[in-house]
């Protein structure tokens, strides 16, 4: 029933690999906890049970040298008996990293469960034990002190002066992995993310005209394959359809980076990806993460050497939210929802930077006057950089 649920959700909802092995152990917890019983035995009451046991279900259970050979009810038990000693002030040396998986997790197992029950039941025609009320997903509210913040423009000067490979080991870097300098100007002056930089294709970056006539160069955001090779239709993915976007490149890129000569290197060499080596014996899904990852590690790691404010709520994503406060202060972006568009935005949460969301596909020429507006104070003067 499984590989046969998974195979539709493959088919209907597109998930991805990664999806696949995201969701499967939510599926196998059924027949943990009811190994002689059949789906559609299942009651209402099972399913209760089930519910109590994924809500008291240790993290990382199946590695911890203490519950890796118990099974899913005795290690549920362990666990509530180290809450109860907790509760009456005994803490266990033996048992400080212990803890139960967190609220994310567990909602994320009764949705999919939720989800595999109620299909096979329609599939197979017996009544669902579902009844509204079990495995019901907690609402939880998200807490704006664990939230990522803005890199303010002295201490992304500070990181300019302080990070070797943005200075000193720079042209080896550009040579070698060049998404660990590339990402970072993208994230900053246009808002990509850090996958969306790492699946970028050499025919993803595209030219139009404005109304004047001048050639406005732009990256084509999107799952589309614009290589000529077929193998690479399914490697792209994206957050959600509203992040499919046209990003104009500004004169950061198109004078100071020699962005365009970049990528037309990468062309003449034959290569699909911007940023990423088709590897003969490695997966180029794979190979995208591995790129994505050193960008990010390399960045987070340096980063928390330094003694910024706040150090524990900044990475290198917080230069995403860097370019959010810069566009946000261009009344530009604010209108008919450019702003949105340039973000990838999909969805309203209180932590996102406006209050509704749109999917309009705006044309690189109306985003444009915002973006040449995005600056940094001292970073277009870093010789370094520049010279490029």
């Amino acid at each position: 029933m499984v590989d046969m649920y998974v195979n539709h959700l493959i088919k209907k909802q597109k998930i991805i690999e990664d999806t696949k092995k995201d969701y499967v152990p939510s599926y196998y917890l059924i027949n943990e906890a009811f190994p002689n019983k059949k789906l559609s035995q299942l009651t209402t009451k099972d399913l209760e049970k089930l519910e109590h046991l994924i809500s008291f279900l240790p993290a990382n259970r199946n590695k911890k040298k203490l519950t890796r050979d118990l099974d899913i009810h005795k290690q549920v038990e362990f666990m509530e008996n180290i809450l109860k000693d907790r509760a009456n002030n005994v803490f266990r040396l033996e048992h400080k990293d212990h803890k139960v998986i967190g609220l994310g997790t567990q909602n994320k197992h009764f949705e999919q469960i939720t989800n595999f029950i109620e299909f096979c039941s329609a599939k197979y025609k017996f009544e669902s034990p579902l009844d509204g009320i079990v495995l019901q997903r907690y609402r939880i509210k998200s807490d704006s002190s664990l939230e990522r913040l803005p890199l303010s423009d002295e201490e992304i000067q500070i990181i300019f002066n302080e990070f070797d490979y943005l200075n000193n080991k720079l042209l080896f870097t550009l040579k070698n992995d060049p998404l660990k300098v590339y990402g970072i100007f993208l994230t900053m002056f246009l808002g990509i993310r850090p996958i969306e930089a790492g699946q970028l294709m050499v025919n993803d970056l595209q030219h139009t005209t404005d109304k004047k006539g001048n050639t406005i160069y732009y990256l084509s955001v999107s799952t589309e394959n614009t290589s000529e090779d077929i193998n690479l239709n399914e490697v792209k993915k994206e957050k959600t359809k509203n992040t499919k976007r046209k990003l104009p490149l500004t004169d950061v890129f198109i004078k100071n980076l020699k962005f365009l000569e970049f990528v037309n290197q990468r062309k003449e060499d034959k290569h699909n990806f911007i940023f990423v080596n088709e590897e003969e014996n490695l997966d180029i899904k794979q190979n995208i993460k591995n790129t994505v990852r050193r960008c990010e590690d390399t960045f987070n790691t340096k980063l928390k050497k330094l003694n910024f404010k706040d150090i524990d709520r900044k990475s290198f994503y917080s230069l995403r939210h860097s370019f959010a406060n810069k566009i946000k202060h261009i009344p530009e972006s604010l209108k008919d929802k450019r702003g949105e568009s340039l973000m990838g935005h999909s969805g309203a949460t209180d932590s996102e930077l406006f209050n509704r969301y749109g999917n309009r596909y705006f044309e690189p020429d109306f985003l444009y006057e915002i973006l040449e507006k995005v600056e940094y104070k001292e970073i277009n003067k870093i010789n370094i950089i520049l010279k490029t």
